[in-house]
């Protein structure tokens, strides 16, 4: 496990990278926001807040998770996390809790456009970090990198509109999909690993309000 010394404390890299790129996701999600909507402050704290859950469901899932390593290791919390299940449950809790406070103050199609960004803007840094760091970015990490690019180029220059956002969510989700099996990350268990369910679900669900939005434009027969 790499680890990086700050004072007298010494913490994995990979939370330092996530922590980073969560900030820096917010920050490119608070500067898009700020030319397209007049709460981008407000949107903004919402986003603030639904990633401190996020990191706090990510790391305490490991009692979850890997009960018998937290007892036998309590300052197992300070070191590792839960995993790809850990995060893909503190992505659902955070989500929950973003949809259920934004529905009551903000246009839905705000809070999603929000999120398209800010979770772009979290993958690309993250993972341009990760390139840094190790110095071994491979064929498929300057694909995912390029492709986070284009993506959040698209995000930024497109109009904050519902089905356009449920096309891009659709179309970001494949892509992750499929990079993450051309990296060889095969689940364990089962079809699919937790990463790769997150953006199935997320795909589903672009899916489903496509192809509703699509019935109901066309109208009865």
């Amino acid at each position: 496990m790499d680890v990086i010394q700050i004072g007298s404390v010494t913490l994995p890299v990979t939370i330092i990278q996530s922590i980073v790129a969560i900030f820096a996701g917010i920050l490119i999600m608070f500067l898009t926001l700020r030319k397209k909507v007049p709460e981008e402050k407000q949107v903004t704290d919402l986003y603030i807040n639904g990633a401190i859950i996020f990191v706090v469901i990510w790391k305490l899932s490991l009692i979850v998770f890997e009960p018998q390593l937290v007892i036998k290791s309590p300052l197992s919390l300070l070191y590792f996390t839960g995993g790809d299940w850990g995060l893909a449950l503190g992505v659902l809790i955070s989500i929950g809790y973003i949809i259920l406070k934004g529905r009551k103050n903000f246009r839905s199609v705000t809070v999603l456009y929000a999120g398209l960004v800010g979770m772009s803007g979290v993958m690309l840094v993250y993972h341009i970090l990760e390139a840094i760091y190790f110095s071994a970015a491979n064929v498929v990490d300057i694909l995912n990198i390029a492709g986070l690019f284009a993506y959040l180029f698209w995000l930024i220059r497109m109009k904050i509109d519902m089905q356009a956002a449920f096309q891009y969510a659709l179309w970001f989700s494949i892509w992750q999909v499929l990079l993450s099996y051309l990296e060889n990350k095969h689940a364990d268990e089962g079809l699919f690993t937790a990463y790769q369910w997150t953006f199935i679900g997320l795909a589903a669900v672009a899916l489903l309000f496509l192809f509703g939005n699509s019935s109901s434009k066309k109208g009865p027969s």
